[in-house]
């Protein structure tokens, strides 16, 4: 057994001590509750009774660090920030139920891009129709957390914080001078004007290609942001652009240019809260999650949660509609090859859930929410092929997140319809091939390597040496010959001609918006709009109600102790490291090993993050 193995088998059982000693502690600490309850006079349980008819509920929602499209791969991790899915499930929840009059969003700078920004402004709207209140308490402050906050009912700011609405920019990072200085050659070629994918390891600034590209980018972002502040807060387009430019803003200028609607502590803003209902308001900040009663919590209690199965379909008459979500760079094998990931997409799971959904007669119709820059692009393809043999039988509709480009645009061809936010980044159709040459880094370590070879181009994937020019030619061959297939089967699936796609192509990256007048997309929305679509294809009335059944499912405990046990010891090695706080490196690294493997790839030409 390997080091490895044994330090996360030991891992697993600390947890379980760790665990032991929680349920002990709320154990007694039951106990001690229930004793003091008990000792309670009656009149006291009265008053008490009186004062909880006085109380009203707030849901408290912090939108906050990254903001995942699904649920932990684990069903007993649990991570301090909400999913898009958990999100839009508490909203309806709260729609109809009585006990609740609003919810407050604490929203501090979570980590997500135009497209999810959209969305949560669409389910924020649907639940105001509920007439209830949202309201946004700002703590975070940037332009992604204003644009949240501008679909709810009312703004409140601390008095001591800022506003830094000034505009968006995006930061590209180039590798150049660090892989010179360790040694390390980019052999990269690109196949299109603009598949830029590989010019952070072989430039150090935009090509004029690429600084045309970003620009067009980030003007589409910047138009869609003045549109959606001047819409929500009922001010004209050019005197929000003026606001921007005299941006950041203190608490009391951003109150006295009606950017805000009040300036409160959070403690005086929940005094307020209850002056105005003339109520108690109580705020419940897990409003929806699973209750464990921690006086029933032991050791073999807990062993029981986390192995418990998957809960069965709920016997129902009704048709359901089954939303895939698939996030993270395109992989090939399936998710066992990479057991510490949750963000990727694994191209056998993916066919495996295909196949599921297919065989599931329930189903009626498929969602497909993506998430992702794309990635091997004999994986991509094989995804599509999937895609197009399920939609024979049921219509598949693609909902696009905040990225669904190179590969993610590719594997959405195959589906009955495309709908992208208006924020989405998508389109990259273009192939960028290569490799990482290290025997620079080699040298510098004091490593030798020898090659013995038969056949020319044998050593075609080494990482000794850069290409030959043989070796360039097929790499090349290669290359045209997934970017004609891409670029043919976008014409196929756009119902335009190899010369229309082909100008739109070049692996050029487009916001949704753009991607729609460019005939890249069908429509702009969100889920709502993909669900319904899905119905209208399937020919589901409008009125009826469906199940949605949601995929991947969740795995348990004992589905983790299994992996690490039983998984490959090559990817154990590779992600067991795995650090959301260094996903750059990580995301690099990904793209390093696949192309090591796989020479010829769809990805996106650079991750977009907007400051």
């Amino acid at each position: 057994m390997s080091i490895k193995r044994i330090s996360l088998i030991t891992s697993v059982l600390v947890l379980i001590l760790l665990l032991f000693n929680f349920s002990f502690g709320k154990q007694a600490q039951a106990s001690s509750t229930e004793k003091s309850v008990q000792t309670e006079s009656p009149n006291a349980q009265g008053k008490q009774n009186q004062e909880d008819t006085k109380k009203v509920k707030f849901l408290e929602i912090n939108l906050s660090g990254e903001i995942n499209e699904k649920v932990e791969l684990y069903d007993f991790l649990y991570s301090n920030s909400i999913t898009m899915d958990e999100l839009q499930n508490k909203l309806k929840k709260a729609e109809k139920d009585d006990a609740v009059i609003g919810v407050k969003l604490n929203i501090s700078s979570p980590l997500i891009g135009f497209g999810k920004i959209q969305q949560i402004r669409r389910i924020i709207s649907d639940f105001r129709r509920s007439n209830k209140k949202v309201y946004a308490f700002l703590s975070g402050e940037s332009a992604g957390d204003y644009l949240i906050a501008t679909a709810c009912d009312e703004i409140i700011m601390t008095p001591s914080s800022w506003l830094f609405l000034c505009g968006l920019g995006t930061e590209v990072y180039f590798f150049k001078d660090l892989l010179d200085w360790t040694g390390i050659k980019a052999d990269i070629i690109q196949m299109g004007k603009y598949k830029s994918a590989g010019e952070s390891f072989t430039n150090r600034e935009m090509s004029p290609e690429m600084q045309e590209e970003m620009n067009s980018l980030v003007d589409s972002f910047y138009q869609q942001l003045i549109e959606m502040i001047a819409l929500s807060r009922n001010i004209e387009e050019e005197k929000v652009k003026e606001l921007i430019d005299k941006g950041p803003f203190t608490a009391e200028e951003a109150l006295d240019y009606e950017l805000v609607d009040k300036l409160l502590y959070e403690d005086d803003f929940k005094k307020d809260l209850s002056k105005k209902k003339k109520v108690v308001v109580e705020f419940d900040k897990k409003y929806g999650e699973e209750k464990i009663d921690s006086g029933q919590l032991n050791l073999f209690n807990i062993f029981s949660i986390f192995s418990k199965p998957p809960q069965p379909e709920p016997p129902s008459t009704q048709p359901a509609i089954a939303l895939i979500t698939e996030v993270g760079m395109i992989l090939p094998g399936s998710e066992d090859d990479y057991p510490f990931s949750d963000n990727i997409i694994a191209c056998d799971s993916v066919v495996k859930i295909l196949d599921d959904v297919k065989n599931n007669p329930r189903i009626k119709a498929v969602v497909l929410r993506i998430d992702s820059p794309g990635g091997s692009a004999v994986a991509s393809d094989i995804i599509w092929n999937k895609i197009r043999e399920v939609k024979k039988s049921k219509p598949i509709v693609v909902s696009m997140s905040d990225v669904a480009a190179s590969g993610g645009y590719y594997i959405s061809m195959g589906a009955n319809e495309i709908i992208a936010q208006e924020g989405t980044v998508t389109g990259s159709i273009g192939v960028i091939g290569g490799k990482f040459v290290m025997k620079g880094l080699y040298d510098k370590i004091l490593i030798n390597k020898q090659i013995i070879t038969r056949g020319k181009n044998a050593a075609i994937l080494s990482d000794y040496a850069p290409f030959s020019e043989s070796e360039k030619v097929i790499i090349e061959k290669m290359m045209k010959q997934v970017y004609d297939n891409f670029v043919k089967k976008a014409s196929v699936s756009r119902n335009k001609s190899v010369k229309e796609i082909d100008k739109v192509a070049q692996g050029r990256v487009w916001t949704g918006k753009q991607a729609f007048e460019n005939g890249l997309v069908d429509k702009l929305g969100g889920i709502e709009e993909a669900i319904s679509d899905a119905k209208k294809i399937a020919k589901i009335p409008a009125d009826a109600t469906c199940d949605i059944i949601y995929y991947p499912k969740q795995l348990t405990f004992i589905d983790f102790l299994s992996k690490i046990l039983g998984g490959s010891s090559e990817s154990s090695t590779i992600y067991s490291s795995y650090i959301k706080e260094f996903k750059l490196i990580e995301e690099n690294s990904l793209l390093i090993k696949l192309m090591n493997k796989e020479p010829v790839v769809t990805l996106m030409p650079i991750k977009i993050e907007f400051k």
